[in-house]
């Protein structure tokens, strides 16, 4: 599609080994940078994208109405912002920390709170109040066997969601 894109990470080791792999890609290097940084520190140098990406990271942090403003922040007018996590019902405390953390051990153990995971209706006003509307939601479901995420109607789980920040582009 011909973007230029910026891949942050709050960890430098998490980002030396995404640049690893970016220098086995000739394809992607000149178009795919790395940073180790903060989506914080990015709104207060004042960048901002067409396109911000955020998955699976804000079930992680600590205030999300807060990132969620920064997220929108980093948004520019007329752009989108989308945003994968799980959502706190009893079934994905089931899949996604008995399952993936103890019984597979697919993530480690204590990888993630469950009291932390955001409803797609809590995310939705989150983002409303950084001047963002939703746009679309779907679920996702992940196949350990062939490592790969295909579009599902439930959200129960894990969902993914785009947001539109209104404004000339």
């Amino acid at each position: 599609l011909g973007a230029t894109v910026l891949g942050v990470d709050a960890s430098e080791r998490n980002v030396e080994v995404a640049r690893e792999h970016l220098r086995r890609d000739a394809e992607l290097q000149g178009r795919v940078a790395y940073s180790a940084t903060t989506a914080e520190q990015l709104l207060a140098d004042g960048e901002a994208f067409d396109v911000v990406v955020c998955s699976e990271v804000i079930e992680h942090v600590v205030q999300p109405p807060d990132f969620c403003r920064v997220l929108a922040g980093l948004t520019r007018p007329g752009g989108v912002a989308v945003l994968s996590t799980m959502s706190r019902t009893p079934v994905s405390f089931l899949t996604a920390i008995v399952a993936a953390e103890y019984v597979l051990g697919l993530v480690p153990r204590g990888t993630h709170e469950w009291e932390k995971f955001i409803t797609p209706e809590e995310l939705s006003i989150m983002m409303a109040e950084g001047g963002l509307e939703m746009e679309a939601l779907s679920g996702m479901l992940y196949n350990p066997v062939l490592r790969s995420w295909k579009p599902i109607g439930s959200t129960d789980v894990n969902y993914i969601a785009s947001f539109n920040k209104s404004g000339p582009p």
